[in-house]
């Protein structure tokens, strides 16, 4: 019974990083690889 916290704060961070592995190979599957840098760039201009 001790271990349950530790283990589902170990699921929900495993499930974070799959989130954020899928926001990467989405952003790198798209047709134009640079679009998310240059729109970045312009973010951080406008700001």
């Amino acid at each position: 019974m001790v271990n349950i916290p530790r283990y589902r704060s170990y699921t929900h961070k495993y499930h974070k990083m799959m989130f954020f592995l899928i926001l990467v190979l989405s952003i790198i599957a798209t047709d134009n690889i640079y679009f998310p840098h240059m729109y970045w760039v312009n973010f951080v201009d406008v700001v």
